[in-house]
């Protein structure tokens, strides 16, 4: 299971145990387990062999095999090979992550049953087109109709008996005998008994539709082989096992499914996104340590959509009343009470009010046996009616009933990521336009975006002991718009914990969305006293090793799992989230306190591009861009002869270069007569004086600045320097100082965009870059010539300096000319060389290869250094450092020796491949229990009297010298607050 120190039991499976009792019960076993789509793996132990199967992968062509080892990844009939060639699938290796080494590749979503269900359902409703149904909503209908249908057949809902209670025959209904009038009957009776309908069709619908084309579905989805190729696919499915929330996969999938016309779909308009079950729990388990479920709590979603966060927090609720129920199962009128006095959610879409419904009575009878209700104990048992009652069609922003609570103890949810049009777009209702006039000012949001309106109403339906799990646009962290909205909803509501997922946005909604996203947990501020800091977790996906194997470089597509690792738990300061800025969130993702002294240091020793600006001696502004027509209105241009046969940049074709000397040739190209338009409202003098030589061009990506002596347009959202004749050794120097590290560095952490969303900037953080010279530096600049001299002597027969030994040289100069550190260098170097490699979920090779001995050695020196500083002059006692490499971890071992000042040795040796990760765990302690956490924390410490020892994966992020800074400041602040005990561990 995967669940750390911190999780509340539950957890995600990795590998099933079964026995068969029989050869082919074997297969049987693996389909059903790839219906169920829960865990990866499976071990099947049978009377002959022992087989190991992927949980995600299912061959159709298994069950025709002769070879009763068709679909096993390994396959034993010698049970004494199995300790050897099985040894990954301990648990000890598990817990530690060294099984992904072997087996991650074949960990492959694609191939789970949703994924597969979903595109089948794409085929057949292609199929239904080509047949020459026109209507894209009624494809949908019917094909979501027969789903439910096969959930309600698979699972005994829809018993042989229930038909046969309603005097309708199977053949007639569910088979490609079928009978439009006893399907209609159907339809008619499932609407009444289970309180409402989903995926509705009218009778006009299915006449239109045809008996013959609902005889073809329905023999499709039954298997039935005289149905064709399609069919045998469907007969794989077992509705039985297949998660209930894939109902809410499919209606996704309809709500997103492109207008054939427009090409936008519906729900990419709505700004509506399915919320994937790893995250939903995630959130759940995090929300349940600060408020822990129970019994009279109450639980609303204001945006539920089909449901999917209500479903899993309805199941919660009757585990966890199971449990208390010594395992005894829960009657049927208790299963009701549970829901109808918990459950509650609201969202304006009337289909996914009816998938949610019917997602929460289907798990409610998944607890009931028999589902059918037909036997005696339970036939007068009356399923509840959610509609109006739990489940309410309308805004989240009007008023709810005055006959259901007003005030709830979870809020949850994943509410519309849209940017409303103006204040008055009544996208979700006049309730909406009404609720933001009302408020006038006391709920701010960031361009009227819509998801920061939910987070402020998810604040109004909170009681005063309530607590809230939000997800969010992950810019809402970071971006300038959203200031005011950081600023008064963190004064009103009590944040404790955000998990930003920036880095994951590749995996975390299986490409369907990779807009970034943040889980923000809040609660009412009154119910806490004091603030405490905010913990900020933000993975990385070379963090997780459910997802990526570093050996490997295997990466999943989708995330079938989400781990809090200790390592990466930051904590925010409440007075910093409540200044707004968004360097602090920025270096609570990124950074470190280190950072933060290193930028406000610069920041008040230095003046910066702005300060030259204003003062004259520079004018820095954004290009403009050339157009083809006078145009009109706001969009209103000028036609400038001047510009007719000028150089213009196409930045376009310099994307992945860095470090320009000069434009290349295929970048430039000369303003045509058609295209010298420049648009009034974005000026023109100002720009064209940015545009005239001498100047520099710098890219919006920070990738590169050039200085020119020609004349150059530039392009919009690119940025001009531009400056008199006599300032052309100053510009020379702006130009490669902007090469070097340090700018990257510090707009890195001031640019709400680079590392979430996207790898630029704006003018605003190049203008409030520091800069250690100006136009009083005289011969402080010459340096900076003579080494730009250097770089065009030196390179002239190429446009860049890319490789060059020059930039370090450029580093070097840069570096000293803002007076940094040796730990200053280090952090800059780091960031910009090691973890930039992991922006965005990129698993990039300088972060993420084994560690050269050198690199450990730096490390190493670093480490005993810093611990050594602590302890100054006064102390007799001095640290030796030593470092056991091995396959995938290494360990630290730190001795402190008494009665020295001279500084100890560090060693790096290797201990050779079979140092596993539990065997430098019990390297360091010998305590089993030890090696579990290594999985949640893969920067483990661990204390044994004199000796300390730190135990991380082989991998270069792990082993800077940013890390040994970092390392050596937890190692100090443990040993300050660690008890008399003589064996601790804190990660």
């Amino acid at each position: 299971m995967l669940r750390g120190r911190r999780s509340p039991a539950g957890g995600t499976p990795i590998v099933y145990l079964c026995r068969a009792r029989t050869e082919a019960e074997a297969r049987v076993i693996h389909q059903r387990v790839w219906n169920q789509d829960l865990t990866p793996f499976l071990l099947v132990a049978s009377p002959q062999n022992l087989r190991v199967y992927p949980g995600f992968r299912f061959d159709p062509t298994e069950a025709k095999n002769d070879d009763l080892n068709a679909g096993a990844l390994r396959a034993f009939a010698d049970l004494n090979r199995v300790a050897t060639e099985l040894d990954s699938f301990r648990a000890d290796a598990i817990d530690t992550g060294r099984f992904w080494r072997t087996w991650a590749s074949e960990v492959k979503p694609e191939k789970r049953v949703d994924w597969r269900l979903l595109s089948h359902l794409r085929d057949l409703a292609k199929s239904l087109g080509e047949s020459g149904v026109g209507d894209r909503s009624l494809v949908h209908g019917i094909i979501g109709k027969f789903v439910y249908l096969r959930y309600l057949r698979d699972r005994e809902i829809l018993s042989r008996r229930k038909l046969e209670a309603w005097d309708l025959d199977e053949e007639e209904v569910l088979s490609r005998n079928l009978r439009l009038e006893a399907f209609e009957q159907l339809l008619t009776r499932l609407d009444v008994w289970l309180n409402g309908s989903v995926f509705p069709l009218s009778g006009d619908q299915l006449r239109e539709l045809g008996e013959d084309r609902l005889r073809t579905v329905a023999g499709v989805f039954r298997g039935d082989k005289a149905s064709g190729q399609m069919a045998l696919e469907f007969a794989n499915y077992n509705f039985a096992f297949i998660p209930i929330e894939t109902l809410s996969v499919i209606y996704e999938q309809f709500l997103h499914a492109p207008d054939p016309q427009t090409g936008v779909s519906r729900g990419k308009e709505e700004g509506a996104y399915y919320t994937p079950v790893p995250v939903v729990n995630f959130m759940l388990d995090r929300l349940e340590m600060r408020r822990p479920l129970q019994a009279g709590m109450r639980i609303l979603d204001p945006s539920c959509g089909s449901g999917v966060f209500l479903v899993q927090s309805y199941r919660r609720l009757i585990e966890q009343a199971i449990r208390n129920n010594d395992g005894q199962p829960l009657r049927p009128a208790e299963l009701r009470t549970l829901l109808t006095e918990h459950i509650f959610g609201i969202d304006t879409d009337p289909d996914a009010c009816r998938i949610a419904e019917l997602s929460l009575v289907l798990t409610l009878l998944d607890y009931v046996k028999p589902p059918d209700l037909e036997s005696t104990p339970v036939r007068r048992f009356q399923l509840p009616t959610l509609g109006g009652q739990n489940i309410f069609r309308q805004s989240a922003f009007s008023a709810l009933p005055v006959s259901v609570p007003q005030s709830f103890d979870w809020v949850v949810g994943n509410p519309p990521w849209k940017q409303l049009k103006s204040l008055n777009d009544d996208t979700d209702g006049r309730s909406l336009t009404q609720w933001i006039h009302g408020n006038d000012g006391n709920r701010p949001t960031g361009r009227r975006q819509l998801a920061e309106m939910f987070a402020w109403r998810s604040y109004e339906f909170l009681d005063s002991k309530g607590a809230a799990s939000i997800l969010m646009p992950a810019m809402t962290l970071f971006k300038y718009d959203s200031k005011k909205f950081r600023v008064r909803f963190f004064a009103d509501a009590r944040l404790w914990e955000v998990a930003n997922f920036a880095n994951l946005a590749s995996v975390l909604f299986a490409g369907r969305s990779t807009v970034p996203a943040a889980a923000l947990f809040f609660e009412r501020e009154t119910a806490r006293e004091p603030a405490s800091d905010i913990e900020v977790y933000a993975p990385f996906l070379a963090n997780q090793p459910a997802l990526y194997e570093a050996s490997s470089g295997a990466k999943q597509r989708e995330a079938w799992s989400v781990l809090v690792n200790a390592g990466e738990v930051r904590s925010l300061r409440y007075s910093e989230a409540l200044s707004g800025h968004p360097v602090h969130w920025k270096l609570a993702s990124w950074g470190s306190y280190l950072d933060g002294q290193l930028l406000e240091r610069i920041r008040k020793q230095f003046g910066n591009i702005r300060d030259l600006d204003r003062r004259g001696v520079l004018t820095v502004i954004g290009g403009f861009e050339l157009r083809k027509s006078r145009g009109s209105g706001t969009n209103q241009a000028d036609y400038h002869t001047e510009l007719v046969g000028k150089r213009k940049l196409l930045i376009q074709r310099l994307k992945e270069r860095r470090y320009l000397w000069r434009l290349p040739g295929q970048a430039i190209e000369r303003v045509s007569e058609d295209e010298a338009f420049v648009r009034l409202r974005g000026g023109f003098e100002r720009p064209l004086q940015a545009c005239q030589p001498p100047h520099v061009v710098v890219a919006r990506s920070g990738a590169f600045a050039v200085y020119e002596n020609d004349f150059l347009v530039i392009p919009p959202r690119q940025i001009g320097i531009g400056a008199s004749t006599d300032k052309s050794a100053l510009l020379k120097a702006i130009t490669l100082y902007l090469n070097s590290d340090f700018p990257l560095y510090y707009q890195f952490f001031h640019s709400p965009e680079k590392g979430i969303q996207k790898t630029i900037g704006t003018m605003r953080e190049l203008q409030g870059t520091p800069i250690p010279f100006d136009e009083t530096s005289g011969s402080a600049l010459q340096p900076w010539v003579e080494l730009f001299e250097e770089v065009i002597e030196q390179n002239r027969d190429r446009d860049d300096f890319s490789g060059s030994p020059l930039i370090g040289k450029l580093n070097e100069l840069a570096s000293d000319a803002l007076q940094l550190t040796r730990r200053d260098r280090d952090l800059v170097h780091d960031l910009i060389h090691v973890k930039m490699d992991l922006t965005r979920g990129k698993v990039g090779r300088r972060a993420t290869a084994v560690p050269q001995d050198d690199e450990f050695h730096e490390y190493a020196l670093a480490l005993r250094n810093e611990l050594d500083s602590f302890l100054g002059e006064d102390m007799t006692s001095r640290h030796r450092v030593r470092i056991a490499a091995g396959h995938d971890a290494a360990t630290v071992e730190i001795l402190l020796v008494p009665n020295t000042h001279s500084p100890q040795p560090i060693s790096v040796e290797s201990a050779g491949p079979r140092l596993s990760v539990e065997m430098a765990l019990a390297r360091a302690s010998g305590r089993q229990e030890f090696a579990q956490w290594f999985y949640f924390d893969r920067n483990l410490r661990i204390y044994d009297g004199a000796l300390t020892y730190v135990c991380k994966p082989m991998q270069r992020m792990h082993w800077t010298r940013t890390q040994a800074l970092l390392d050596a400041g937890e190692i100090i602040a443990d040993t300050l607050v660690s008890s008399t005990d003589d064996t601790a561990t804190r990660g």
